[in-house]
């Protein structure tokens, strides 16, 4: 990649690497590739964004457990990518996921 040159179509050649080593899966083109760049950049604080198996667990009576989401996991993809397209403002865009996370819960 050095002989390329810095930033000569990195993700335009990870997409194609990625799905050569994986075919099956869905989700590694260079546009949807762009974006999780775009949300990692957005949310650099991954403890908002990453689900902690242990600290999402809520104990209920017999020992049964229910996984509770972090408010960016209950969102659509394409919500996030509409939010990063749209609202520049990390503190508005953590508005919206919240008045759409009460929306599910009601």
């Amino acid at each position: 990649m050095k002989a390329l040159g810095w930033g000569a179509k990195i993700i335009d050649r990870l997409s194609a690497d990625l799905k050569t080593e994986f075919p099956d899966m869905k989700g590694l083109s260079v546009r949807n590739l762009k974006y999780m760049r775009s949300f990692a950049e957005a949310y650099p604080d991954f403890s908002l964004i990453v689900q902690q198996p242990f600290a999402q667990l809520e104990s209920i009576a017999n020992h049964n457990f229910i996984f509770v989401q972090t408010l960016s996991a209950q969102i659509p993809w394409s919500h996030h990518q509409l939010l990063l397209d749209k609202v520049k403002d990390q503190d508005e865009r953590l508005f919206y996921i919240n008045k759409f996370s009460l929306q599910i819960m009601l």
